[in-house]
């Protein structure tokens, strides 16, 4: 097989994933591109993976197997780099999948034409309910895709814009390129990728952005990961910051310093996750910590499964903790909700303006923040009143007239100086009080209060997330039944 050209080697560590094996290495014998090698490396399984792994290779030459002592997956993967013989390389988790037939080939392309050390990608976040998330969508508003730049100037770009994904398995290496640079996975650490990535990239001469969604990461309960208890994570973390920022001193940059600015940034954000990691909760410590990782690559920004709605879950664990990097975290994500405060979205609960809206009258009357929220949802009243409530069939909190009766009286409620002006005019509030009659919906009654609203909010999150272990919502739930926090 070494003799033949091969286009692409795919990195696959394996370590007691029998249930999900066959359907990770499925999404990769289905490919298009078809001058591809697998070499799956076992890392010392106990449940029967060795046995999908050699029938894959039994029928298909291009799978190769390898067996090795428990070391650990940046162990394995560098045990894959040393026997991988293709132009290009490509990490797949053996719990994890190719979302679509033709991912591959339509990533190798760009590297074939552009000449990239990089190739960019995406992946999906992948829920046992069957939600999806996808991480750095709105990398699509910063490049055009077959764009080609240098590796630092993409790390820069996506970090000030906050959407880079540190995750390895988003892109696609030219083989040359890490062995030029002699990239190999830290085995000290088992944040491997918060190490890998900004070294790779900023070491690439030339990053070739795509807007294929090729990777499919599976979010379940017993992944290495989650398994791994928070003091493992804690005591490995500061491996990596030390390595990072000894890289980032050394970066030789240009005269603006900007590639080691947004890596030393970087460093900080990993020591505010190491705080985190170990002052959290013992009960919603692997939530806290699984969420601490990955909240800022949230999408969604609004209050019901979106950043708005997590920075809810850690301004009530800072109350629980005393942690005040859970609060410093909180204050980011929710700086980041107002920062995409548009018309352009929608006006709903859920996923829209009232539901970010309705977060922010929660947090002030909490009093995890302070000031004036007119300033701040002036635009959202607007948007709001050009909403014709008479004429909306949905009445449900998610996204219908509930949610709109829900924000708007915790609006009215809202205080405010003496004589300022109410934020909605006295013809939309009868429009709406008509409308809310007509559904069965009292807006003046306790339901549509800020706390009866945030009880049918908690009923819904434990019934919606019951299944789903990485629920911050969950999270919520089971610090609220522990006694109402906030101050009404």
């Amino acid at each position: 097989m070494t003799a033949q050209y091969i286009s692409l080697s795919v990195i696959i560590p394996v370590y007691n994933t029998r249930p999900y094996l066959a359907e990770c290495l499925d999404s990769l014998r289905t490919q298009t591109l078809q001058d591809w090698e697998a070499i799956l490396i076992d890392d010392g399984s106990t449940d029967g993976s060795d046995e999908v792994m050699s029938r894959f290779a039994e029928s298909d030459r291009r799978f190769r197997c390898i067996w090795q002592a428990n070391r650990g997956p940046s162990a394995a993967r560098n045990r894959g780099l040393q026997e991988a013989h293709g132009k290009y390389v490509a990490f797949l988790d053996c719990d994890d999948w190719l979302w679509a037939g033709d991912v591959l080939e339509r990533l190798v392309h760009p590297l074939e034409y552009t000449g990239a050390d990089v190739a960019v990608g995406h992946v999906w976040s992948v829920y046992p309910d069957g939600r999806r998330e996808l991480w750095g969508e709105s990398q699509g508003q910063l490049f055009v895709s077959g764009e080609v730049m240098d590796g630092g100037a993409f790390f820069v770009r996506v970090w000030e814009s906050g959407c880079y994904v540190p995750m390895l398995y988003t892109y696609i290496y030219r083989r040359s390129f890490l062995q030029k640079y002699g990239l190999a996975f830290d085995v000290e650490s088992i944040h491997e990728d918060e190490l890998w990535t900004p070294i790779a990239l900023t070491s690439a001469r030339k990053v070739v952005y795509t807007e294929v969604a090729h990777y499919a990461y599976r979010q379940r309960e017993g992944s290495i990961m989650s398994s791994l208890s928070p003091e493992k994570r804690a005591a490995s973390l500061p491996v990596t910051i030390r390595k990072l920022r000894d890289y980032a001193l050394r970066y030789s940059d240009d005269s603006e310093g900007k590639i080691r600015l947004a890596l030393l940034q970087d460093v900080v954000q990993l020591e505010r996750i190491a705080a985190g990691l170990r002052a959290s909760l013992v009960a919603l410590r692997p939530l806290a910590d699984h969420w601490l990782l990955h909240g800022l690559f949230l999408e969604d920004n609004g209050l019901w499964s979106g950043k708005l709605g997590l920075s809810l879950f850690f301004y009530l664990l800072s109350r629980h903790t005393g942690n005040r990097w859970h609060e410093e975290f909180a204050g980011e994500l929710l700086d980041l909700a107002c920062s995409h405060l548009s018309n352009r979205l929608p006006v709903q609960f859920a996923d829209g303006l009232c539901g970010i809206g309705w977060g922010i009258e929660w947090l002030r009357a909490a009093s995890f923040i302070e000031g004036d929220t007119d300033e701040i949802l002036e635009d959202v009243d607007r948007a709001v009143m050009e909403r014709d409530v008479r004429r909306m069939a949905d009445v449900s909190l998610k996204s219908g007239l509930l949610g709109i009766a829900a924000y708007v009286r915790c609006r009215l409620d809202s205080p405010r100086e003496a004589g300022k002006p109410q934020p909605f005019d006295a013809e939309y509030i009868r429009e709406l009080e008509d409308a809310c009659r007509k559904a069965s919906i009292d807006l003046w009654s306790e339901a549509c209060s800020l706390g009866g609203v945030w009880r049918q909010l908690q009923e819904q999150w434990e019934h919606d997330c019951r299944a789903d272990s990485l629920s911050w919502q969950r999270g919520i739930v089971q610090m609220e039944k522990g006694g109402t926090l906030w101050k009404r």
